[in-house]
């Protein structure tokens, strides 16, 4: 499938271990997706992901920074644009109410990533 989906970073960590553990993942499948992270250097992975109990579909995307920190994001699999630019504009529109109603201490970090399939969902 082609397109981009948007994504909010949640933070950049040390390594991946310490990415998943930021959001309560940890042992064997945490092991097992810093394998997958360390297999496929420079690249991105997204898994399927619930957030906050919510059913709408969701990419948990760790991705390397230049720096050789793990960038950690929450994705929006279900919204697909055509370009990078798009999903980035979409995304930023759709966060500027929140935005301006000082509803951020930070203004957040936001990326778009190329769509790919999702390696395995993750609660």
């Amino acid at each position: 499938m082609d397109g981009y989906y948007p994504a909010v970073q949640i933070g950049v960590f040390a390594d991946a271990l310490a990415a998943l553990a930021s959001v309560g993942i940890a042992g064997q499948r945490a092991d097992m997706i810093a394998a997958d992270v360390r297999e496929r250097p420079g690249e991105p992975l997204a898994y399927s992901a619930r957030v906050n109990g919510d059913d709408d579909q969701y990419a948990l995307t760790l991705a390397p920074e230049k720096t050789g920190r793990i960038g950690l994001y929450v994705g929006f699999f279900r919204h697909r644009y055509e370009s990078r630019d798009e999903a980035l504009r979409t995304l930023a529109a759709a966060m500027l109410p929140d935005s301006l109603a000082g509803k951020f201490d930070e203004p957040p970090t936001l990326n778009a990533f190329q769509w790919i399939a999702p390696r395995e969902a993750l609660q």
